[in-house]
């Protein structure tokens, strides 16, 4: 990850199945190319914020969480960043 998305801890084959990153930019690491390539269910972190901020708001709030809009929302303050 940043500094250096170019690289990765692991010289050959990943030894996962399933592969996420704390990263949460649209930018794709070197990890999560090879993970595709290599046929492993990818998360990205983007993915991983977005469903914290849904729980979190469905346990403060006791209501379903506006996937939708918090998408879009998080889409849009990504574009601008």
């Amino acid at each position: 990850m940043f500094p250096r998305p170019d690289e990765c801890l692991f010289a050959d084959r990943l030894p996962a199945a399933i592969v996420f990153t704390w990263s949460t930019t649209r930018h794709e690491t070197l990890l999560l190319k090879r993970a595709k390539q290599q046929g492993c269910t990818v998360i990205p972190g983007l993915e991983m914020l977005l469903e914290q901020a849904a729980h979190q708001f469905e346990i403060w709030t006791g209501e379903t969480a506006p996937r939708s809009v918090m998408r879009a929302s998080l889409d849009a303050s990504i574009m601008c960043a």
